[in-house]
């Protein structure tokens, strides 16, 4: 293999995704080797993307990164009037080619290659002029750009965040009204029971997905009927300590006793957990082929959000917007900021002596005093009414109906017993008749002889 084509062809290798398909992804081994890569990413953390991008780089200029650094090297020792701008031209076309542009000044003019998906304007300027730039920079030769040589950024359309309903702006004061309509619109207990979780926590999406049984078995306080939380969001790996409210976990309750009646062995004869089910999602997708259940994903309660607020004619109320709900809800209510960031898994000191001793005796484990006070000043603030005990009353309706199901099926059974058994003896009757019947043709004939005999 020519150096001009090292990289040419990706190498692709096989793995499977969670719910068992495969997914094709890309191998950088051999460029990771390239010494001038090597120097490049040394002590940079997302290599990943930065590998990608080289690689396709060079698969258009067709030139390996050591030629690549080389040619511009050279470049700079020439006579600035004699001088090519060769790396200013190639980052120029590869930007050009990234976006598909028909501008003049951009549209790539080294080859004629066309990406089969273009990307956005802004995408591209960050990709070519940042981390595209950092390869020659940290290579000591950098490539020297006016900011009027660069590409201009295109204006952003910026998602507006101000809940609207009909057009007209929500008040703060009537946002919680509006949140109880879209929980009335869920048809489901899956779909109330993760916006519950949700209002009550302040977690986003990934993080909400990513608990599991043992999870809600190991915070939940009876005494109280809300669950104490505490981990690492996945984003940034930043702590967080929140909790379930008491709407939340009776809804969540509900829904586990609504997977266990549809087939999923969660519970014993007792109602209490199976071991084997602490290991399983707390919220659930699909089934997969060999009878477990993948991982809820984000993008599911993402559309289920979109799908209601457009029934109920609402805008910019979306699953992070929750989020920011619970932020400024509880803000507007005079709870203490810093642990309002504590339980949203942000950075933050506590200041507040008395705040911060609760918080730090919940992550040795006693979250008493912390369980405390959320019950007493925040669970009653993102409460939404009384749903809850509409479907507890709609649960206890389920049980009583299915109970009565049960008595129904027994008493078929028994009924099916019988019937059996009245065919058996209507079988038998069968039998005796078709006897009788044989002894009567044998009497009729014996009495014809008797009567010729007599004659």
């Amino acid at each position: 293999m020519t150096k001009t084509n090292l990289y040419k062809k990706k190498i692709k290798q096989v793995k499977r995704n969670d719910d068992g398909t495969f997914q094709r992804l890309c191998d950088f081994a051999e460029l990771k080797k390239d010494p001038y890569i090597e120097q490049w990413l040394n002590n940079i953390k997302s290599k990943r993307q930065r590998l990608s991008l080289m690689q396709e780089f060079c698969n258009f200029v067709e030139k390996t990164p050591k030629e690549l650094a080389r040619e511009h090297q050279d470049d700079l020792q020439l006579d600035p009037l004699k001088r090519t701008r060769i790396a200013k031209k190639q980052l120029n076309a590869f930007f050009g080619y990234l976006t598909g542009t028909k501008d003049k000044k951009w549209k790539s003019t080294l080859n004629n290659k066309e990406r089969e998906k273009t990307i956005s304007w802004n995408s591209a300027r960050q990709y070519v002029f940042s981390k595209l730039m950092s390869f020659y920079s940290r290579l000591g030769i950098p490539v020297k750009y006016a900011k009027k040589d660069k590409p201009k950024e295109k204006d952003k359309n910026v998602r507006e965040k101000t809940w609207r309903h009909d057009g007209e702006i929500i008040k703060k004061e009537n946002m919680k009204s509006f949140l109880k309509k879209i929980k009335d619109s869920f048809s489901n207990i899956l779909d109330r029971s993760i916006f519950y979780s949700k209002l009550s926590s302040g977690l986003d999406d990934v993080d909400l997905f990513e608990l599991k049984i043992k999870d809600f078995k190991r915070g939940y306080l009876q005494n109280y009927g809300i669950c104490y939380l505490q981990g690492n969001r996945k984003k940034d790996g930043i702590l967080y300590q929140t909790f379930l409210g008491t709407e939340a976990c009776e809804s969540i309750i509900l829904y586990l006793r609504d997977r266990q009646r549809k087939g999923e062995m969660i519970f014993d004869e007792s109602g209490n957990y199976l071991d084997k089910a602490l290991n399983y999602w707390l919220f659930v997708g699909k089934k997969r082929t060999n009878g477990s259940y993948s991982k809820m994903k984000p993008r599911y309660f993402t559309e289920t959000m979109k799908e209601t607020i457009e029934k109920l004619n609402l805008e910019n109320i979306t699953p992070k917007s929750l989020r920011r709900w619970f932020n400024s809800w509880l803000t507007r209510n005079s709870i203490n900021k810093g642990v309002i960031k504590r339980f949203m898994g942000q950075k933050v000191d506590v200041q507040d002596k008395h705040y911060n001793l609760m918080l730090e005796q919940a992550k040795e484990g006693e979250f008493q005093d912390l369980t405390k006070f959320y019950y007493e000043k925040i669970d009653e603030l993102i409460s939404l009414g009384n749903g809850v005990q509409k479907l507890t009353q709609v649960d206890k309706k389920i049980e009583r109906m299915e109970k009565l199901l049960g008595k129904v099926t027994s008493e078929n059974e028994k009924l099916k017993e019988q019937l059996a058994k009245t065919n058996k003896k209507l079988q038998s009757y069968d039998k005796n008749l078709e006897e009788i019947e044989k002894i009567k043709t044998q009497i009729d004939r014996i009495s014809g002889i008797i009567k010729e005999l007599k004659i």
